[in-house]
């Protein structure tokens, strides 16, 4: 942890405390200027101590009151704030309780009672311009990442944030509020009005190069939503550029766990450009990052990410990379349990059960991939149920429907019967109003399913029923799909089902019918 000193006249009082505390000498490096790029520490100036700009994110971003006052207790307290030993900077920074607490809370998602934080509450002193931008940045932080006693009104939040970009007292301070109001516009789904805020702050003169690149690298994840077949070259190129530029810069500052965040984002570039081995370049070397730094959430999404590649890869006709990706999902599924990550975890069995079904295989060990995928399958319909999350029930469905299609000849009873129980599944969730596509979808593989069902020894009745329902089921998919290939299969299949009643009624009475 770095301390710089640059007052003077307090270096000596300074190390006299360090010296004081067994063990501190060895954790702190005294300098007299402030570092290049970010940095993590503590600033002595003549009227107190102040915190490093915290471009890391390290910390929440509600800010503590400063300067603090020079002392043995604060600056161990305020060591502690940096070290993440809450409690105990609780215990030291006496007059910054209420801030600590607030801290505390938005880390752990405690609610927050916002009456302190009201409209009629006013700094204390109304001349202090910093204090009067700090408490300003808080209210927008507590309303945008705090778990609140009230809901938030609408344009509440950005109201806050326009309000502390204004009253910042230097670009550093608005460049922070922005950051945390792009990242606001971005959760909204704002994507190009975030880009708009970011593009103009960053054009500021006077930035440091540390604000700058947090506000550039927030700009390239902003602008990867934008990647798409659609993309002009142009801009997907500049975004490209931006990246690299944001790559090197962390690399060259030692911030490993954003630069494993640019190379996942290097990695889907590439993976759009069909580059699939240097996209898995970029992903392996991100994984071995995070091994390092042991930040679980991010190594789960780079394992997911280099299975999802390995699974396209492996789709797109290169069947020796199945193996591989079984493996690194099975690597995400050592991070978590069901219990600690239910959604991931849940998603991830879907995606087994996918490359189960799909994954080539001698006649003798398909059963056991059949069985594996039942499992994988099942596993995540454990979670995803018709009524907490009806979309992913519905598309796990749909998936386990056409792989009974797939399965060995009577894996499990008439795989087709099962087949048609999973797809009528889905289209209970598949409305036409909402879901015209994938209810197109799921009516077409139930046709497949109902054509394969044996009718030989069921009741006239039952059989007539049943045609005269995928008769409906046809019509339904030629009126529903804007397709031409999809409503070319659902006429193939009208004229089958016509062909088939007329045979039908040839065969038996108009009584038995």
């Amino acid at each position: 942890m770095i301390i710089v000193c640059r007052a003077d006249h307090l270096t000596s009082t300074l190390i006299q405390i360090i010296q004081s505390v067994p063990g501190l000498a060895d954790a702190v490096n005294i300098q007299p200027e402030l570092p290049e790029g970010p940095w993590q520490g503590i600033v002595v100036e003549h009227d107190g101590l102040y915190l490093s700009p915290d471009w890391v994110e390290s910390r929440p971003p509600y800010l503590i009151k400063e300067p603090f006052a020079f002392n043995e207790n604060y600056l161990i307290g305020c060591l502690c704030l940096l070290w993440g030993d809450w409690v105990r900077a609780y215990d030291l920074l006496e007059e910054d309780q209420f801030d600590i607490q607030m801290v505390w809370k938005l880390m752990n998602q405690e609610e927050i009672d916002l009456g302190p934080f009201s409209g009629a509450v006013q700094p204390m002193d109304l001349n202090d311009e910093q204090e009067t931008y700090r408490w300003h940045h808080n209210q927008a932080i507590l309303r945008h990442y705090g778990r609140l006693d009230r809901e938030v009104l609408p344009g509440e939040v950005e109201e806050w944030y326009k309000r502390a970009s204004l009253l910042a007292v230097n670009p550093d301070q608005r460049a922070l509020s922005v950051r945390h109001h792009a990242v606001y516009l971005m959760d909204s789904q704002k994507f190009q009005q975030a880009d708009r805020l970011l593009e103009t702050t960053i054009r500021e003169n006077n930035l440091s190069d540390s604000a700058s690149f947090s506000l550039r690298a927030l700009q390239v994840r902003n602008n990867m939503n934008r990647l798409s077949v659609n993309l002009p070259e142009e801009d997907r190129l500049n975004i490209k550029e931006q990246l690299w530029e944001v790559l090197s810069w962390h690399e060259t500052h030692g911030m490993s766990v954003q630069l494993s965040l640019d190379l996942l984002d290097a990695s889907q570039v590439a993976a759009f450009e069909k580059s699939f081995a240097e996209s898995l370049g970029y992903i392996n070397r991100a994984i071995s990052i995070l091994g390092e730094e042991e930040i679980l959430e991010l190594q789960l999404q780079a394992f997911t990410r280099k299975a999802d590649l390995l699974h396209q890869w492996a789709s797109n006709g290169q069947t020796q990379f199945y193996k591989p990706a079984i493996e690194a999902y099975q690597a995400a599924l050592k991070l978590i349990s069901r219990e600690m990550a239910p959604y991931p975890f849940a998603e991830i069995h879907h995606q087994l059960a996918l490359i189960y079904t799909e994954m080539p295989a001698p006649q003798g060990k398909k059963a056991m991939l059949a069985g594996l995928a039942v499992s994988s399958f099942d596993e995540a319909l454990k979670f995803f149920t018709q009524e907490t999350y009806p979309v992913q029930f519905a598309w796990v469905c749909h998936n386990y429907g056409a792989a009974f299609m797939k399965f060995p000849t009577a894996f499990q009873g008439n795989n087709y019967q099962r087949a048609a129980h999973f797809l009528r599944a889905a289209l209970e969730v598949r409305t036409p109003e909402k879901f015209p596509h994938e209810r197109c979808l799921s009516l077409l593989n139930l046709l497949e399913a109902l054509w394969n069902i044996p009718r030989d020894n069921q009741d006239p009745l039952a059989v007539s029923a049943q045609l005269r329902e995928m008769k409906q089921l046809a019509h339904e998919a030629i009126n529903l799909s804007p397709v031409e290939e999809l409503r070319i299969q659902a006429q193939d299949h009208l004229e089958k089902v016509d062909q088939v009643i007329q045979t039908y009624q040839g065969v038996h009475s108009p009584q038995e019918l």
